[in-house]
């Protein structure tokens, strides 16, 4: 405390205020003329090298034209070649159906299609619960009457293909009554008329994921973005479990849950280091195409029953490209 010194009170005023004061200053008018010290670390060559990386490995699907998710249906969706991804010049046989959870597996099976030498048409609508019975209430006002449309729409087109695809952030629509016995209802309505399915699982939410951690780190302080990122996850078990049992119950239904590429031994959002999620419950279309270029894939057999005849793509085992592939660079 001040009174232990011997200092007269205006040394004390000059020692422990205006000394600081003034070492003060320069520092900033330094920060004043250079316009602080963010405008500099944006400026630097570290910080530019991973906002490309974030740009690169991401982004989200609907980003790309390929995905047709959309928040109000078209009939270009079901006629123009942007929605099919695949061998070239095939008469997409299967069809991808859903919500955002079923876009984010564009990359995959556009991988899957690629190798096995058939074709995919996507279509989704966000917000959009994939049935096509039983009332939609629980769906934002907003987009009721878009969803209602769409579901009419996709009821059309179902007789065009051989495979339909069909995802949904289950987590949610699960909680609403009648939504499983209509989620039934619509499968069956696809199966007895010749047509099979793959419903696919919902893969794990990592609520600590931020895809802005490492420009972050430029900033400020460092942190672990991988191990902050691994905590918190939602593996949608019980929710995946009733989605199984569904396609256990008859045989023209097959289930397929990409959780195994993302858990193996630990579930993370980052794959070899770098990130493969956009946000915390949603692959990047980087992560999908990434997971769908390890091949051999273990559910490349769902879909033997489209495969066109002859011989498949040549590729590498592990790091083949599939055409949509090659506009993420």
């Amino acid at each position: 405390p001040f009174r232990e010194h011997e200092a007269t009170p205006k040394t004390v005023f000059a020692l422990y205020l205006v000394v600081p004061a003034l070492l003060f200053v320069p520092v900033t008018l330094y920060l004043y003329q250079s316009d602080g010290l963010k405008q500099q670390i944006e400026q630097s060559g570290s910080f530019q090298a991973l906002l490309q990386d974030r740009e690169r490995y991401t982004k989200p699907a609907f980003q790309y034209h390929y995905v047709c998710q959309a928040n109000k249906h078209s009939a270009a969706m079901i006629e123009g070649p942007d929605c099919v991804t695949g061998a070239k010049n095939e008469t997409p046989r299967a069809l991808l159906w859903g919500d955002s959870h079923a876009a984010h597996h564009v990359g995959y099976l556009s991988e899957i299609a690629h190798f096995e030498g058939f074709s995919i048409r996507n279509l989704e609508l966000g917000n959009c619960p994939p049935t096509l019975f039983g009332s939609i209430e629980f769906v934002d006002k907003r987009t009721r009457d878009q969803c209602v449309a769409f579901r009419e729409m996709i009821k059309r087109q179902l007789a065009n293909y051989d495979m339909v695809v069909i995802g949904g952030v289950w987590a949610n629509y699960l909680r609403h009554e009648g939504f499983e016995s209509n989620l039934r209802k619509t499968l069956e309505f696809i199966t007895q008329r010749g047509g099979n399915v793959i419903l696919l699982g919902q893969i794990p939410r990592f609520e600590s994921y931020d895809r802005n951690c490492l420009l972050r780190n430029e900033r400020f302080l460092e942190v672990d973005c991988i191990g902050r990122a691994n905590t918190r996850v939602e593996r949608h078990q019980v929710e995946n479990d009733q989605i199984r049992a569904l396609a256990a119950s008859n045989a023209a239904i097959e289930y397929m849950d990409l959780s195994d590429y993302l858990c193996q031994g630990r579930c993370s959002p980052y794959n070899d280091g770098v990130p493969i999620y956009f946000d915390q419950g949603h692959l990047s279309i980087y992560g999908s195409h990434s997971l769908g270029q390890i091949q051999p894939s273990p559910f490349s057999r769902l879909f033997a029953g489209i495969r066109q005849p002859g011989p498949r793509t040549a590729r590498t085992e592990k790091r083949g490209r599939s055409a949509t592939a090659a506009t993420l660079d």
